[in-house]
């Protein structure tokens, strides 16, 4: 007797799993149905009967002559090493959990010939590196014969659940996919016009299939997996993600349903493990009756969302409370959950009792504690103190969790679905010779389930190493925030470089502009026309707020005086100065409202003064720049860590990390800006520039976040970035990428790459508050809409007329005498006329912009963004063709265009080939093994 997994085309040991849908083909586009909750689509391995002729099933063909069957009246074949993993199938398709094989009664139903045969399946339903086996033992496939309780014969079988191989940052992109909703709308314009001869496909995510979230990047990882005849499939692993755009939510759905729906196809399985895998809890029902609960990751969604309104609350408190300290106290870590949950109500006391002098620093306390009571309110109804338990509410059922059950409970949580778990925080390098697959380049990641994947995939056959770096100090905490690979075409270098976001680049570069700023050169304010968001409800879970360089801006700076807005002028004389000039911008409104928005724009000066400190530490400490040399006394913003701790960080950091790992593959800085923190004790950072390492590349197309930066005109701009380059020596940047740089950057230069041409994104009924002594509500704010005057005026840096204007540039105004105001309003003209004129058809009789939906408009003020500039000519000297395009939305939502995309990519058969052989050839005891 005998038993053999057979095959067409020979006998299979790599099986691919069942988790495709056969007879669909992946639709070109996405389809609004799949928001109907009516509409599923199954896959294979979820169909209670399965298809014969499925590819997907191997056949399991057991010889049994007559003879044996008749020495062994008994006999019985038990197919070993089934579970999680692999499946038998019988005759008529269904699923046979036990594995044992009646051999009399198969053969009574048996209509296969020949006679001396019987046909079942195996089917693979995952993959070896999934988190449904984890804490598992894999067991090796093999069929035991036996009679009774005699072993009669043991066959192993030579087949396994195939390989799964996350696709490489650079392999061939198919398509791109993009969310397509009103919000991000500039976004899609840019990228679709940026696309364009690009020869990849773009697919848009309707609306009403994403339900509200944007982020493709995070919600699913691309993969694929092959058999032994190099057959291949594409596999969409389906991330533990229940965000909606950045933050966690109420919402029963997000992309999730978009990733289950659309893709499963023929060529294209869903990984759906995350979301199957279970959590253990241990809890006391209300009557004090000790519970163990198996949770999936939906049902611990609802504990998610209270948790993270009691942190959220505590940070605020604490913050707040912080901020209005004369000599704030040295920080602190948080405390555990139960701890922050007991504290909330008296931490509110002590705010709305503290003392404040200051007028205008009393009126901001008061609203932030107003609107700090109403998420308390929340927060005891979600999860109220019931003596010293914590009452949660599970799947409709009240539980009572003492302090060291809720703090598991709540580490175990947040752990699971931390962001760190996410698609932005796991990229793959291009291949090299010791990891012919590429290296899976992480951040912390926090979750069990994606650690076990991570070291499965490490320790297959066709292995991907994990190279993971410190994110704990990113409040999204992606490596898609600070490091990227892209194609190169530097000679003796290989095909691929590295592109890592340069906190000391982007703070040399403000330097050199500042300088030229003093020394009467133009330049603009950063982020001109764009808009801070502010979300800020008791229903929310998470608020989203402007940036903490804002929040410092408007509040502790103390540059500007803004005393002028403590009382609302209802007098006939005209109001004080502030009201005239950029000092109304500076406002926050901490109240239970609609989403608002308010004016980003930051003169270079208040961006190095706020947020030097905090880019210093990140690039000297967090990346490891200056590991060898960094001592914790010299980083303020490092107070409260100890030495062993310092150390570790450092050691951890992305430079100390990719120099073993990537040992001669080029680095290539891009100047970022991250935003302010106090202390890295208590809080996280993210980019304040949008980061343009945060990119998406098809090819050698790559398209990144337009970084808003400041302007010059573009003679003054080639003079400062030449400058600029021949002081970086060939450790900081190559050498071949400067020279070329030099060697392209002219006027003309960036004259024919449009670098000299200043566009803005506007549309009907966007608004934005500012301070307004004759607002209708009668508060001294309004929430103005934008027309031709307020684009000119945010915009009014450009031109000469306005060149380098102080924010408080009519502070020494007076009701009956204002120059400054008369002279604004003189020359403000000017530029409305000039913006018209460039622009004829998109502003109606009143000024307002000319359409519902986003329009682009021309500046006419002859600027280049020195940002751009610099990385396009950097770029261009790898060979890429660089796009920029707008990412707005999703950086005020802690992203940018990576996070808003994701792409299929495939490998062609030839290197798919040589991949496997590089891999065998590196296995232990061969004799082609490889490095670096």
């Amino acid at each position: 007797m005998d038993a053999a997994l057979t095959l067409v085309k020979g006998t299979p040991r790599r099986m691919l799993p069942n988790i495709n849908a056969q007879r669909r083909t992946l639709p070109s586009s996405v389809d609004v149905d799949l928001a109907d909750p009516a509409k599923a689509v199954v896959l294979d391995a979820e169909v209670p009967v399965r298809r014969l002729l499925d590819p997907q099933l191997y056949e399991l063909r057991l010889t049994v002559s007559t003879a044996e069957r008749a020495a062994h009246p008994m006999l019985q074949a038990t197919v070993n090493g089934l579970g999680t993993l692999i499946t038998l199938i019988d005759q008529s398709g269904r699923p046979q959990p036990s594995g044992v094989i009646d051999i009399a009664a198969a053969f009574a139903v048996s209509t296969k010939l020949p006679a001396d045969q019987l046909v079942f399946f195996l089917e693979a339903r995952t993959f070896e590196s999934s988190p449904l086996l984890r804490g598992r033992a894999i067991a090796d496939l093999h069929v035991s014969f036996t009679d009774g309780n005699t072993k009669v014969q043991d066959v192993t079988l030579k087949g396994s659940a195939a390989s799964l191989v996350l696709t490489g940052d650079l392999d061939a992109p198919t398509r791109l996919y993009i969310a397509d909703t009103d919000d991000n709308q500039p976004s899609v314009l840019d990228i679709t016009s940026a696309m364009a001869g690009s020869g990849v496909p773009l697919v848009k995510v309707p609306a009403v299939v994403c339900n509200g979230d944007t982020w493709l990047q995070d919600q699913f990882q691309v993969a694929m997996t092959f058999d032994d005849q190099f057959e291949q499939m594409g596999v969409i692993v389906h991330l533990p993600r229940m965000r909606s755009n950045s933050r966690p939510s109420d919402a029963t759905s997000n992309l999730a349903i978009f990733a289950d729906k659309h893709f499963p196809s023929v060529n294209v399985g869903v990984m759906k493990d995350f979301w199957t895998s279970k959590l253990s809890v241990t809890a006391s029902t209300s009557a004090g009756a000790p519970t163990q609960l198996q949770l999936t990751l939906r049902d611990t969604n609802p504990i998610l969302t209270a948790m993270t309104r009691v942190s959220v609350l505590w940070s605020e408190l604490a913050s707040v409370l912080q901020a209005l300290q004369a000599s704030p106290a040295a920080p602190s870590r948080a405390p555990e959950f139960y701890t922050r949950r007991k504290s909330l109500a008296s931490n509110l006391n002590v705010l709305r009792t503290r003392s404040i002098a200051d007028a205008r620093l009393r009126a901001m306390r008061d609203a932030a504690a107003n609107a700090l009571q109403a998420k308390l309110a929340a927060v005891d109804q979600l999860m109220p103190l019931v003596g010293t338990k914590v009452r949660i509410t599970i799947n409709g059922t009240a539980f009572e969790l003492d302090e060291p059950q809720i703090n598991k409970l709540a580490s175990t949580v947040f752990d699971l679905h931390s962001s760190t778990n996410y698609g932005g925080n796991i990229e793959v390098s291009p291949r090299t010779r010791s990891a012919p697959f590429g290296k899976v380049v992480v951040g912390s990641v926090a979750s069990e389930d994606l650690r076990f994947l991570l070291d499965r995939l490490d320790r297959q056959t066709f292995s991907q190493p994990t190279v993971e770096f410190d994110t704990s100090w990113l409040g999204v905490g992606h490596v898609d925030e600070i490091v990227g690979f892209v194609p190169s075409n530097l000679s003796n270098t290989g095909p691929f470089c590295i592109v890592r976001g340069s906190p000391t680049l982007g703070l040399t570069l403000l330097d050199a502009v500042k300088k030229a700023r003093d020394a009467g050169v133009l330049v603009t304010r950063l982020f001109r026309g764009r808009k801070w968001a502010h979300e800020e409800t008791a229903a929310d879970v998470q608020s989203l707020l402007p940036p903490n360089a804002y929040l410092f801006l408007v509040g502790r700076f103390g540059k500007y005086d803004l005393h002028d807005f403590d009382t609302v002028p209802t007098t006939i004389p005209p109001p004080p100065s502030a009201y005239f000039d950029d000092r109304r911008f500076l406002i926050l409104i901490r109240q239970n409202m609609a989403p608002r928005a308010y004016s980003a724009s930051m003169i270079v000066d208040e961006v190095l003064e706020i947020c030097r400190e905090t880019n210093r530490t990140i690039d000297d400490v967090f990346l490891g720049s200056k590991r060898q040399s960094a001592k914790l006394a010299d980083y303020p913003l490092m107070k409260g860590f100890t030495d062993k701790e310092f150390s570790q960080i450092t050691d951890a950091g992305l430079d100390t990390v990719f120099s073993q790992e990537f040992d001669g593959v080029p680095v290539v800085p891009l100047p970022m800006i991250f935003d302010r923190v106090d202390s890295f004790l208590t809080e996280q950072t993210m980019a304040l520039i949008p980061g343009l390492v945060n990119l998406q590349q098809l090819g050698h197309l790559v398209m990144l976040p337009k970084p808003y930066g400041p302007r010059m005109r573009p003679a003054a701009a080639v003079d400062l970035l030449k400058a600029f380059l021949l002081g970086l020596d060939s450790a900081t940047l190559p050498t071949a990428l400067r020279d070329a740089a030099l060697k392209n950057l002219t006027v003309g230069g960036l004259h024919r790459r449009g670098l000299d041409v200043t566009t803005h994104w506007t549309k009907a009924w966007v608004y934005s508050i500012e301070f307004d002594p004759t607002a209708l509500n009668k508060s001294g704010w309004s929430n103005a809409p934008e027309t031709l005057t307020t684009i000119a005026d945010l915009f009014r840096d450009g031109f000469d007329e306005f060149k380098n204007p102080a924010r408080d540039y009519a502070k020494d105004d007076s009701p009956l005498n204002a120059p400054a105001d008369k002279q604004y309003r003189t020359d403000i003209q000017k530029v409305k006329d000039r913006i018209k004129n460039a622009n004829p058809s998109n502003f109606d009789s009143r000024d307002y912009p000319a359409s519902s939906k986003w329009i682009k408009i021309s500046i006419p003020e002859n600027t280049v963004d020195v940002f751009e500039a610099f990385t396009q000519f950097i770029l261009e000297g790898l060979g890429l063709t660089v796009k920029f395009v707008d990412s707005w939305f999703y950086h005020t939502h802690a992203g940018g265009i990576h996070c808003a995309t994701n792409v299929m990519r495939t490998m062609d058969a030839a290197t798919l080939k040589t991949a496997v052989a590089q891999s065998l050839a590196n296995q232990p005891g061969s004799t082609g093994g490889g490095s670096s």
